[in-house]
């Protein structure tokens, strides 16, 4: 996804990561994945609940991508229960109106 930052920015897009938990464990994974996008911390699983992120086996959570304009429509959702599997960035790019 480093990558690829520019590409999407260019297309107007802002990155984040959203995951469970407390801002220190936030802090701890963008140092530890070593990303320069900001990683949210969402205690209580609202958010990501919202975005249909949901529980799939006690505390884990589906993993995925959504891509939401500024008028909070969703232009693109992928949800899976396998992390590596969360980004594929051809349809997210389509989603923005790049060539993918």
């Amino acid at each position: 996804m480093a990558a690829r930052a520019g590409e999407l920015k260019r297309l107007g897009a802002e990155v984040y990561i959203i995951g469970p938990g407390s801002d220190e464990r936030a802090a701890q994974l963008r140092q530890r994945l070593g990303v320069s996008v900001p990683i949210l911390a969402d205690p209580t699983g609202a958010n990501l609940d919202a975005l249909g992120l949901t529980r799939v086996l006690g505390p884990f959570r589906s993993s995925g991508s959504v891509v939401v304009d500024r008028e909070g429509r969703v232009l693109y959702a992928l949800r899976t229960a396998n992390p590596s599997a969360a980004l594929r960035l051809p349809a997210i790019l389509g989603a923005l109106g790049g060539a993918g």
